[in-house]
C-alpha cells in the first residue's frame, strides 16, 4: 500500500499529514466493518492471502469471475492461435499486421483475466512490459474475440 499517497492527501508535511490522518480517523469511529470491507463490483484485488482475509472477513466462499490460472498461457496462446490462425511464433515476432497485433492483445487481455501479470505475459510474448500495458487498455474493442477464445478454451478442456 502506498501509504504515502494517502497521507499526501492530508498535507505534503508527513506529521501534519499523520496528525490529520488520525484526526479524521477519529472523527469515523463509528463505521461499520460492512463498509469498510463492501466490494463494489464484486473483485477482490491483491494477493492470494489479503484476498482469503477479505473473502473470510466478508462471509464470501467464493470469488465470482475467473480462477486464476484455470488456464496457463500455452492454453491461452493455443486458443488464440486457433481462433485467428496464428502461430505463437508469429505473436513473438516483431511483425505488427493488424492479426498479429490483434492476437497479442486478446491474448494479454485473457491472460489478465486468468490472473497472470503483464510482467508475466510480457515475457511469454517476449514483449515489453509497456507494449502489454498498452494492449491491456484497449479491452473493450476485443470483447468477442475474447469470448471466442474462452468458448475455445472451454472445447479444449473437453
Amino acid at each position: 500500500m502506498d501509504t504515502d499517497h494517502v497521507l499526501r492527501m492530508f498535507s505534503d508535511n508527513k506529521g501534519r499529514a499523520r496528525r490529520a490522518y488520525r484526526l479524521y480517523m477519529r472523527e469515523r469511529e463509528g463505521i461499520r466493518r460492512e463498509e469498510v470491507y463492501a466490494t463494489v463490483d464484486q473483485r477482490v484485488l491483491g494477493g492470494e492471502r489479503f484476498v482469503g482475509e477479505v473473502m473470510e472477513k466478508t462471509g464470501r466462499k467464493e470469488l465470482q469471475g475467473r480462477r486464476r490460472h484455470e488456464y496457463t498461457l500455452v492454453e491461452i496462446a493455443g486458443a488464440v492461435e486457433r481462433v485467428y490462425g496464428l502461430s505463437l511464433k508469429q505473436l513473438r515476432e516483431k511483425g505488427k499486421g493488424e492479426v498479429i497485433q490483434s492476437g497479442r492483445r486478446v491474448l494479454s487481455l485473457v491472460g489478465k483475466e486468468y490472473g497472470y501479470k503483464g510482467r508475466e505475459i510480457a515475457e511469454y510474448l517476449r514483449k515489453d512490459p509497456a507494449v502489454i500495458t498498452r494492449y491491456l487498455r484497449e479491452g473493450k474493442r476485443f470483447e468477442a474475440d475474447i469470448e471466442r477464445v474462452h468458448e475455445n478454451l472451454k472445447k479444449q478442456k473437453q
